[in-house]
């Protein structure tokens, strides 16, 4: 493989990355919805004096709706997490690759100084920025693939628990 080749595949898979998360953003903010949705209704029923799990259901009923409830709200903070913006506030004394470490000078003067004192590399940007963001889309996917599975855990005892609890009255 030639440098441009290189180069370019680098260049390459950095756009993938920065792709993916906002893919992964767009995935969470798509299960951060059905699941408002969902409590939505559920809170509509309840504020509206409908339907009240401390009263409609049966003590066993009231165990598996508030284990539900745990399991969606879990579900809920873990999709949020994954939205919630993070950053690395690193000082960008090992290089100066993207805006934390523009961030973290004091002064443009004292950014200007780094910058002259160790200009960035293109390639060392390359790579780091790809490898912090592909750090990050990796943790966006593990904490959506935890909130799908909190959340349907949830929805799931909640409904076994509506059809058992109507069953054994």
């Amino acid at each position: 493989m030639t440098e441009s080749q290189r180069r370019t595949l680098e260049t390459t898979m950095l756009a993938e990355a920065r792709e993916d998360v906002l893919k992964a953003d767009q995935k969470a903010s798509m299960v951060l919805a059905a699941l408002g949705i969902a409590i939505g209704a559920v809170l509509g029923g309840v504020l509206a004096g409908d339907w009240d799990p401390t009263e409609d259901l049966t003590t066993g009923g009231q165990v598996g709706w508030w284990l539900a409830t745990a399991a969606v709200t879990s579900g809920l903070v873990l999709a949020g997490m994954a939205v919630w913006p993070r950053f690395n506030g690193a000082d960008g004394s090992a290089g100066i690759y993207y805006w934390a470490h523009i961030a973290s000078f004091d002064s443009l003067s004292a950014l200007a100084a780094a910058l002259d004192a160790d200009p960035p590399d293109l390639d060392d940007r390359t790579r780091n920025q790809m490898w912090s963001l592909a750090r990050i889309v990796k943790r966006k996917y593990v904490l959506i693939r935890w909130a799908m599975g909190s959340a349907g855990a949830g929805a799931f005892l909640a409904t076994a628990t509506l059809v058992i609890d109507g069953l054994a009255r």
